[in-house]
């Protein structure tokens, strides 16, 4: 650009020079200077043309990088914010009810309180094309009980454009059971099944299947043996969508249901199983429009010793039920779900769980990500010919009593 503009700037002078060497009549002085001042002009004209033109050329080059954009950056191109996602869950619930805790064995009385129900933080980092991981911190009103705790601290390795396999190591809950609901409490499917437990796992998610067998060393051992990575645990599930409506069938085993978090709170001694009790579940799911039902089974497959968990003169072989059925609604620009649902446990009085529980809910969505729900739930106990133990203690008596209870909850997810 800059050649070319000399080249026109040489080309003027020139034809000028020209013009006033071979005209016929030589021009006056005065017309010698307007032509004169007419080449000036020109060459001023083209001396700012040639000005834009290099200006233009630096401006289109590109700037070098600067020292903060590398160090933002990782090896793979993505910032750390680009890597990195926060999300999480705070639920707080006010609650009433007539029997405290559905606990049959202490006297009628009436409770209500307020609580932080669930503070949940997850910080997911995605550190290679083939590499996350993920950590939960989670906080659980109870009571005095104001301690956080790391929930969930997962490393993943998996590549879905690449292979249908992947590998998770880490604290988790383990993959036995669905535990789905519609309703604010857990069913009783999650009090007797969900296992919290240091694993590794291996797994495939193609097309409509998924599936996963896993590894662990849970809190239960036998007596007289020493502590070794024993535990093991599959599950397999088909889930598709069809053109009447969402299908969900699937299945779990573990080869230690004892390990579950609620036997293990209860006061059953780990140490001392005589054998490991392998657990099943069992879950179902459809979604038809705005109607939408679910199912599960959870239940240990053998009978604890007698002595480990009694029911009435033998050991006990703990079941759980849960069954909902919702309809999804929207009124008035809110959308909603009313639900109501049918849950029934078996051999479980020692685990403080009831025979039978009712519920009925409804939930509202006020604004984005947040939920107002309410829910009724109808207990009653195990018949007083029933009794139960855990660990050889007292035995605990069915009282054939009813239990109501209510809660209202406010839930925000981000």
């Amino acid at each position: 650009m800059k050649k070319s503009v000399s080249h026109l700037l040489a080309s003027t002078l020139t034809c000028g020079m020209a013009a006033t060497a071979f005209a016929a009549d030589p021009p006056s002085s005065e017309e010698m200077w307007k032509l004169l001042q007419d080449q000036q002009q020109e060459i001023a004209d083209l001396k700012k043309q040639l000005g834009e033109a290099t200006a233009a050329r630096k401006s289109e080059a590109p700037s070098p990088p600067s020292i903060s954009s590398s160090t933002s950056t990782s090896p793979s191109g993505l910032k750390w914010s680009d890597r990195i996602s926060l999300s999480g869950t705070v639920e707080v619930e006010a609650n009433w009810n007539n029997n405290h805790d559905g606990d049959f064995t202490t006297a009628r009385q009436k409770n209500s309180d307020i609580t932080v129900a669930t503070a949940e933080l997850t910080a997911e980092a995605r550190l290679h094309s083939w590499v996350s991981s993920k950590v939960v911190l989670l906080h659980e009103e109870d009571g005095a009980d104001k301690e956080i705790d790391v929930d969930a601290a997962t490393i993943t390795i998996a590549n879905p454009e690449v292979t249908p396999a992947f590998m998770t190591a880490g604290l988790m809950t383990l993959p036995f059971g669905r535990f789905d609901t519609l309703m604010v409490s857990d069913p009783l499917t999650l009090d007797l099944g969900e296992t919290s437990e240091t694993a590794a796992q291996v797994g495939f998610r193609y097309s409509h299947y998924s599936g996963s067998l896993y590894l662990f060393n849970g809190e239960a051992e036998k007596t007289g043996t020493d502590s070794h990575l024993r535990g093991i645990g599959g599950n397999l599930a088909y889930d598709r969508d069809y053109d009447f409506g969402k299908v969900h069938m699937g299945s779990d085993i573990i080869s230690a249901l004892e390990d579950s978090n609620v036997i293990t709170d209860s006061d059953v001694d780990e140490t001392t199983m005589l054998r490991h009790i392998p657990g099943l579940s069992l879950h179902g799911s459809l979604g038809m429009g705005p109607w939408t039902a679910l199912a599960e089974y959870v239940t240990a497959m053998k009978k604890f010793d007698p002595g480990e968990m009694l029911w009435n003169s033998a050991g006990a072989r703990p079941w759980a039920v849960n069954s909902e059925l919702g309809y999804g609604w929207d009124l008035f620009g809110y959308q909603g779900t009313v639900a109501a649902g049918y849950q029934q446990t078996g051999e479980a009085g020692g685990l403080m769980m009831p025979k039978r529980r009712l519920r009925g809910g409804v939930n509202i969505a006020l604004f984005e990500n947040t939920d107002l729900a309410l829910e009724w739930a109808h207990d009653r106990d195990y018949k007083s010919s029933d009794s139960s133990s855990v660990e050889g203690g007292t035995a605990r008596v069915g009282t054939n009593d009813k239990s109501d209870s209510a809660t209202l909850q406010l839930a925000v997810g981000f």
